[in-house]
């Protein structure tokens, strides 16, 4: 007996007919190794031992305490769910009248024992291989071939409006049915090109195909499915969770069925929140450290201070001398902390930002950029009175931008401002058309960004223990960008300052 296309176990309900000798329910359980059989004794014993559970119910039409129509009604038996098997007496040669009237899957008629139990074996077999699965409701259709052409309609439905990419390939790993829904992005061809072709035959890259390929064969040789496999293809920079199960027909592999759906933007995320959480252990942890020493010098000073008042001092010229010095120092060393604790502050504020960049769905949509801008440059003005930014604005320049695009200018002059080396930096802004696009620059005379920062920020080289960004504030502005579909790019000025350029496309 073969476990149920729905998985789990074959759940029977037994009821033997009223007379013994008719049917052996121990022989017929023993014949159901892969099933659960509920043995009832009586029809109040089978109504309670009934429920959704069951796949199958299997009693005589006469039984203890009633008939086969009595536990269907007080059972409430879903003949559309659950076949109902019935083994029938005849008397005089006739069938009783109510067992032919009922819907019930199938009336065995009673012989000798022995091949009375083989019989409803072989029934049971012939109703669970027609039976619905996984378990359905509703006005599906009892027989077979009804039951199979709704399926094909939904299986059709699946692969032409689910915008997923699905698949099916045959025991040599060719494509032989692809999904033909409206997927923006698949992994890098369209429907079509698919067919009849390997991975490994043009459809993916040679280099990115070998693995994917291999994956087939190991399904159809060992059939044990790959579930929820992340594939990298870096030639496009896009992540992919791949499941692929065995093709089964009469017991024997004969392709794989698989499911792949783009997760690219997770992968994005989990990046974003990983190279925040770098940032915080290895920027943060240094700026506590540093407020630690100063409270060690500050600590081990005053240590000193109590040891030499036991000591007799001989000019008080010199203690108010030391006095005045100790008090200087004590200055300089709050200064530093309360820099370190404003840098920290800010950088906690930067964390909130990014995170609120990277959990909320972006929303890209026309902006007034010209006002964006000016508002920007504005608040700036008011924040540092002694900056001077020399700004070229055009007016209504419209561009297609996430709401966040305010903080995007703010980061960059703030950048210049935190590099300037205690000098007030000289800082241009401008904001032009450009064809279909809008394209803001800011440029400074500040130390050029590091190379190696650079490319950190543009994904060119990876992010690591020694090698990591100084600072938060470009990162925000990239994910800014990217979240309005914008692009940045990281140059250089004549006198070797920055020249950031932010582009965001302009509405349709």
């Amino acid at each position: 007996m073969s476990v149920p296309p729905g998985g789990g176990p074959l759940e029977v309900l037994l009821l033997p007919p009223d007379r013994e000798g008719v049917l052996d329910a121990r022989a017929l359980e023993r014949s159901l190794p892969d099933a659960n059989v509920r043995l009832a004794s009586s029809l109040a014993d089978a109504v309670s031992r009934y429920d959704a559970a069951v796949d199958c119910a299997v009693s005589g039409f006469r039984v203890p305490g009633g008939t086969a129509v009595d536990l269907r009604e007080r059972a409430e038996v879903d003949a559309d769910r659950t076949p109902h098997i019935v083994v029938v007496e005849a008397e005089d040669g006739r069938v009783p009248v109510e067992a032919v009237q009922e819907p019930f899957a199938d009336l065995v008629p009673a012989a000798g024992e022995d091949d009375t139990t083989a019989a409803v074996r072989e029934s049971i077999e012939k109703v669970v291989s027609e039976r619905r699965s996984p378990h359905l409701a509703g006005d599906w259709p009892s027989d077979r071939r009804a039951l199979n052409d709704r399926k094909a309609s939904i299986l059709d439905q699946f692969f032409t409006k689910i915008p997923q990419h699905l698949f099916v390939k045959d025991a040599s790993a060719r494509n032989v049915m692809i999904s033909e829904a409206a997927v923006s992005r698949r992994i890098h061809r369209l429907s079509d090109d698919y067919l009849g072709k390997r991975d490994i035959d043009g459809v993916v890259p040679v280099e990115e195909a070998r693995e994917p390929y291999e994956d087939d064969l190991a399904v159809i040789r060992t059939g044990e499915p790959i579930l929820e496999k992340e594939e990298y293809y870096p030639t496009s920079d896009r992540w992919f969770r791949t499941s692929k199960v065995p093709w089964e027909e009469a017991g024997d592999v004969v392709g794989v069925l698989g499911a792949s759906q783009e997760i690219t933007e997770e992968k994005k995320r989990e990046r974003q929140l990983e190279i925040v959480n770098h940032h915080v252990r290895h920027a943060m942890r240094n700026d506590l450290n540093a407020v630690a020493g100063w409270i060690d010098v500050v600590r081990n000073r005053e240590d000193g201070d109590r040891n030499e008042d036991g000591e007799d001092r001989n000019e008080d010229g010199e203690d108010r001398n030391e006095d005045g010095e100790d008090r200087q120092r004590d200055d300089e060393i709050l200064d530093r902390v309360s820099r370190i604790t404003e840098r920290l502050c800010n950088r906690v504020e930067k964390q909130q930002a990014i995170v609120d960049a990277v959990s909320t769905e972006p929303e890209p949509a026309p902006r007034d950029l010209s006002a964006v801008v000016e508002s920007e440059l504005r608040a700036v003005a008011d924040e540092y009175e002694s900056l001077r930014i020399d700004a070229d604005i055009d007016r209504d320049v419209t561009a297609v931008a996430d709401e966040g695009v305010d903080q995007v200018v703010r980061e960059l002059i703030e950048n210049a401002v935190q590099h300037s080396e205690g000098r007030v930096p000289e800082i241009g802004v401008t904001l032009h058309r450009n064809g279909d696009r809008a394209e803001i620059h800011v440029r400074d005379d500040c130390t050029a960004i590091p190379t190696y920062e650079r490319e950190i920020l543009t994904g060119e080289r990876e992010i690591d223990q020694l090698n990591h960004s100084s600072g938060l504030g470009l990162w925000l502005v990239r994910w800014l960008v990217e979240n309005s579909e914008g692009r940045v790019e990281f140059g250089r000025t004549d006198v070797g300052g920055n020249d950031v350029a932010v582009t965001f496309p302009s509405p349709g």
